[in-house]
């Protein structure tokens, strides 16, 4: 599972951002709410995770996920969290792998198709230009 300093870090990283002040003032923050997030003391809101993850080029709804999951209040809602977010990852691979798969299988029947054509023509009415 990831944590908030990935966020934050990620977020510092592909925006060239030197210091959580710097993200800070990014977000549109006063103060030092970086490291209140760092310490556990907060939580992002909903629309500011969403920007986070939007200045680190992750995927905003598992940062909303991953959000839910460290605001949850008892072990048993983060481990629920946590198996609703394996379950979309697993069918996040599971659609992409079917349309990869559909799109070779096209392809290659798109092949054959033209293939079967072309082999079907008589050779003995074929022009050389001799």
């Amino acid at each position: 599972m990831r944590d908030i300093n990935f966020y934050i870090d990620t977020a510092k990283e592909k925006q060239g951002l030197k210091s959580d002040n710097a993200l800070n003032k990014a977000l549109g923050f006063k103060g030092g709410m970086a490291s209140f997030l760092r310490l556990g003391k907060t939580h992002l809101s909903d629309d500011k995770m969403i920007e986070l993850a939007r200045l680190g080029d992750l995927d905003e709804t598992t940062a909303l996920m991953d959000l839910n999951m460290w605001r949850a209040s008892t072990p048993a809602v983060q481990s629920a969290y946590a198996n609703i977010l394996q379950k979309l990852t697993h069918a996040t691979w599971v659609v992409a792998f079917v349309t990869l798969a559909v799109m070779g299988s096209s392809s290659e029947t798109m092949a054959s198709n033209l293939f079967s054509k072309v082999s079907t023509y008589d050779n003995n009415n074929i022009y050389y230009g001799k």
